[in-house]
């Protein structure tokens, strides 16, 4: 029976800090979503303004690259002939849990993309560039809070498996 009891608290404990430590994961997951979205627009601003490339190229070169899902799901509906703004807002939409995106962080990627198009080259760059400087914000503060509630998360699970398994036994 002690023995039961013991694997039980163990458990108990185990639960605890790996809920923890998911909870501070999926802040961390945020964190590195938006640099993976930073870096594509600012590839994709190089691509567009010096190279001229069409964004079916961009994409194609996104996905290969081994970047979020939404890449690779982007090019599949760019493929099928959707145009740029809505695929990308598609496959944003689909994915942004995934990506542990809030609503106004992914809005701001969907804005910025529906932007694109819309002038020539140079001004599709600088709408670009606009994009980056509102996502600034939403990166710096989910830096901050990945930071700041991530250990917050860790300790809550600890203590948590503690206060579980002082229960228990």
């Amino acid at each position: 029976m002690t023995v039961c009891r013991i694997a039980g608290a163990v458990c108990l404990f185990a639960c605890g800090c790996l809920l923890g430590c998911w909870r501070a994961a999926r802040l961390k997951r945020r964190v590195t979503s938006l640099e993976e979205m930073r870096g594509f627009f600012e590839k994709m601003c190089v691509s567009i303004e010096y190279a001229a490339l069409p964004m079916e190229e961009i994409m194609r070169d996104a996905a290969r690259s081994g970047g979020p899902v939404v890449f690779s799901d982007c090019l599949s509906r760019l493929e099928g002939g959707e145009p740029f703004p809505e695929a990308f807002a598609a496959s944003l939409r689909q994915y942004a849990a995934e990506l542990a995106l809030t609503p106004e962080v992914a809005g701001i990627l969907i804005r910025t993309a529906e932007r694109l198009g819309r002038t020539d080259a140079k001004g599709q760059a600088a709408l670009l560039r606009l994009g980056l400087c509102e996502l600034e914000p939403g990166l710096a503060s989910a830096s901050e809070d990945a930071r700041r509630r991530g250990k917050l998360f860790r300790s809550l699970g600890l203590l948590g498996g503690l206060l579980g398994v002082v229960l228990f036994l």
